[in-house]
């Protein structure tokens, strides 16, 4: 059986998904040596690194990245999309380019 469901209703149901799988988020000064003034980090309460948003760019931490691509069977650029507007829903004052998985964290 297939369900249709709202984009909106998908942007909460990852961000519920983040919260319980990943815990609270919390946003810090981005480390990054590229970074500009008003990029940032977005930390998980171990202070690991889940997203980095520099230079307009939101870098996804691969493991969340992979497992909701597998999860809702989406191949990379829907999932980047699906990442982004998610972005834009938690954060609708910053102006995001690009969405990548990061292999970096």
């Amino acid at each position: 059986m297939d369900y249709i469901i709202t984009e909106q209703r998908l942007i909460k149901l990852i961000d519920k998904y983040i919260t319980d799988t990943v815990g609270e988020l919390h946003v810090v000064d981005s480390t990054n040596v590229n970074a500009r003034e008003g990029d940032f980090e977005i930390i998980d309460d171990n202070n690991y690194l889940v997203f980095e948003f520099v230079d307009h760019n939101l870098g996804i931490k691969q493991q969340l990245f992979l497992t909701i691509m597998n999860y809702l069977n989406m191949n990379t650029s829907e999932t980047e999309g699906l990442f982004k507007r998610w972005f834009e829903y938690k954060f609708p004052n910053e102006f995001i380019l690009n969405t990548y998985c990061s292999i970096y964290y």
